[in-house]
Order: C-alpha cells, then sequence, then structure tokens
C-alpha cells in the first residue's frame, strides 16, 4: 500500500508539474486542431477539390466519428498504457495523416484518411484531458486548456484565409502536419502515468436512466454544434461574403466564447443549473433563425457571436449535471465520447439535405437538436434542485 501511495503521490507531482500541465494544455489544443478551424477546412475542400455540399458534409461528419471512436478506444488504455509512447504514436499517426491528406483529391480515400486522423486526434485529445484532470486544480486547468483552444481558433481565423489563397486546402493541411509533427518534442515532458486510480471491486459502470438522459442530452447539443460549424462558413459564402471577413468575422465569435465560458465559471450553481441551460437554449435558436437567407454583414456577425458565447456558456453546466447525476464518478469520461457522436451526426443528417444554394436544413437541425437536449436535462437539473432546496431547508 505504502508503495502505491509513494507512487499516486509521484504520478501526481509530475502532473503537476508546469511543464507537464502545459504540455498537457498545448496537445488538448492539437488534438483537436482541425475541428477547430473546421469551417475554413471544409471551405478549402469544397473550393479546391469541388467537393458538393453533401461530401463535406460527410468529409466533416467521419474525421469527427473518427475522434468519438479513438475516446471511447481511450478508456481501455488511458490509465495502462506509457504515457509518452501513446502520445507520440497518436501524434505520429495524425501529423502523417494530415499530410498524406496532400495527396489525395478523390472523394473516398480522403474520408478514409480523415477517419483515421479523427481516431488519432481523439487520442490525443483524451490522453490530454486525463492528464489535466489529475492536477490538484483541475478546474483551472481545464479552464487554461479552452483558452488555448480559443486562442487557436483566433489565430487560425486570421492567418487561414490568406494560405487559402496561396496554397489552397493543402496548405491547411500541410501547416496541421507540420504543427502536429513538431509537437512529438514536448512528450518527453509529460509524466509516463497519471494518478493511480483504485476501483474496487471490478470495473463496473451503470448507467442510471437520469445520467443516460444527460449523456443524450450532450449528444443533442453536439449534434446542434456539428451541423453549424461545418457549414456556418458555406451559410456565409452564400450571403456573399468574402472568405477574409468571414475568417475575421468567426475569430471575433470565437473570441466571445471564452466570455461565455468564464461568465458561467463566475456565476456557478448561483441560478441552478436548468436556467442558464434555458437561457443558452433560447439564445441558440435566435441565433441560427438571425442566419437566413439575405442576412447583413452584421447580423452574420452578432448571430455567430451570439452562438459562440452561449456555445461555451451552457457545455459547464451539462458537465456539472452529469457529474452529479452520477455517483460513480466515472461516467464523466465518456462524455467526451458521446459528445464526438454528436458532432459527428450532425453535418451527416444536414449533408442529406443542403444544397448549394439553401442551408435551411441546418438552421432547423441546430434549433431542434438543442431544444431536445434542454428537454433531456430538465429530468436531471429539476431534481438536482429539489435536492439542493432540500437540503437548504434542512440546514
Amino acid at each position: 500500500m505504502s508503495n502505491q501511495l509513494t507512487n499516486n503521490q509521484k504520478s501526481l507531482i509530475d502532473v503537476n508539474d508546469a511543464s507537464a500541465k502545459y504540455t498537457a494544455i498545448y496537445l488538448s489544443t492539437i488534438g483537436i486542431s482541425a475541428f477547430l478551424v473546421l469551417p475554413l477546412l471544409v471551405g478549402a475542400v469544397a473550393d479546391n477539390l469541388y467537393f458538393n455540399d453533401s461530401q463535406i458534409g460527410f468529409l466533416a461528419s467521419a474525421e469527427l466519428a473518427g475522434s468519438a471512436v479513438g475516446s471511447v478506444i481511450a478508456l481501455f488504455w488511458v490509465r495502462s498504457a506509457n504515457w509518452r509512447i501513446a502520445v507520440s504514436i497518436a501524434l505520429l499517426i495524425l501529423g502523417c495523416a494530415n499530410l498524406f491528406s496532400i495527396l489525395i483529391d478523390s472523394f473516398l480515400p480522403l474520408i478514409s484518411i480523415r477517419f483515421l486522423a479523427g481516431i488519432a486526434a481523439g487520442s490525443v485529445l483524451s490522453l490530454s484531458l486525463t492528464a489535466l484532470s489529475d492536477t490538484r486544480n483541475p478546474d483551472h486547468s481545464f479552464g487554461l486548456s479552452v483558452a488555448a483552444q480559443v486562442a487557436f481558433q483566433v489565430f487560425g481565423f486570421v492567418i487561414l484565409p490568406s494560405v487559402v489563397e496561396v496554397w489552397g486546402v493543402d496548405g491547411i493541411y500541410f501547416l496541421l502536419g507540420a504543427l502536429v509533427l513538431s509537437s512529438l518534442v514536448t512528450v518527453r515532458w509529460l509524466p509516463p502515468r497519471g494518478a493511480i486510480k483504485t476501483i474496487p471491486g471490478k470495473m463496473k459502470l451503470s448507467l442510471s436512466p437520469r445520467a443516460l438522459m444527460g449523456l443524450v442530452g450532450c449528444t443533442m447539443f453536439l449534434v446542434n454544434v456539428g451541423c453549424f460549424w461545418t457549414y456556418i462558413e458555406r451559410m456565409g459564402v452564400a450571403a456573399g461574403f468574402t472568405s477574409k471577413f468571414i475568417g475575421v468575422g468567426l475569430a471575433a465569435a470565437v473570441a466571445v466564447g471564452i466570455i461565455g465560458a468564464l461568465t458561467a465559471s463566475w456565476l456557478r450553481d448561483r441560478y441552478g443549473r436548468l436556467r442558464p441551460l434555458a437561457v443558452a437554449t433560447l439564445a441558440t435558436v435566435v441565433s441560427v433563425i438571425m442566419l437566413v437567407e439575405g442576412m447583413g454583414a452584421i447580423t452574420f456577425l452578432v448571430a455567430a457571436g451570439i452562438y459562440n458565447f452561449v456555445w461555451n456558456f451552457a457545455i459547464p453546466y451539462q458537465y456539472a449535471a452529469i457529474s452529479t447525476a452520477d455517483s460513480s464518478g466515472r461516467l464523466i469520461v465518456l462524455v467526451p465520447g458521446f459528445q464526438g457522436v454528436g458532432l459527428s451526426i450532425g453535418p451527416a443528417i444536414a449533408a442529406l439535405f443542403v444544397t448549394s444554394d439553401n442551408y435551411l436544413a441546418v438552421n432547423i437541425i441546430a434549433a431542434v437538436s438543442v431544444i431536445i437536449s434542454l428537454v433531456l436535462f430538465i429530468p436531471i437539473c429539476g431534481q438536482q434542485a429539489g435536492s439542493n432546496s432540500q437540503e437548504s431547508i434542512s440546514a
């Protein structure tokens, strides 16, 4: 027992070391780098490879589905494998997949290589989030991770449109590949293992009905996000905006997202969880309604800003609701996998209905899925609110 405690303490010290923590934060951004700039990436694919809107929807879904698969698979190795070796393999696969994508201009081969890239990306992200969850102050660590991802998005939306003008989609894939492969030099600052988790008895994961509803609620919320994020650039193009305007506009909208996350952190559960989720749902519906044919530039910017604010505002409350509903404390590990499923389903559904000049299906799918998500969270948040009230009365 003393040896186990010593190893556990040592792993905590390792993961809390500044170099280890910031490496995990950096890798958490690298792991979803393609998703962070997805609107520009699919726009470049459509313009340079002449894929139609349905094809780019399926292409985005394939990569996001791969990420979900990678996240679920990671549940079986993330606590037992050597982190340095595992993340090195995943980064090598992801980097090579990005570079190899430059050589492919056919739909089926590209969708296959992007699915593989997604699996590797999901593996990198899962390991990074596991490392950050082992730190002494995971809330602070996750906050820094979100900030790093937002900063990457802002930089990408400002820089990549110029890259696409000169080198097309190959320029994006090359930069992503080079960035991923260069990150291999940071792996040595990761600890070989995370904190030792002792679980009594056999590994069992009991899904209560409320907890399962929460997971499905997260999935439906990400159906909305995946659908919207895949096609918002195309919607801007259809409205007559230039690629540079869309890039800068989305960079500004993404920057607003960090304010949404910080607002949720500041409010905490002051107004419970159901009210904030309801406000976020209403604001999401309003923002997607604004993005209709014939919209002006200001409307596009405002709608994108509102959407990104409430997107990042709602997710912390969903995490908290599921975590509270799960007595085992292990269910939260499954959330990235369920989110990945939602992210992949959204673009795939929209791809069945969108045309080159009509994106109404995107608006409808985003609005309906976020409303369904809220409905699924009502029983969870309502019961938690009741429990809190009883505790207050007892006190």
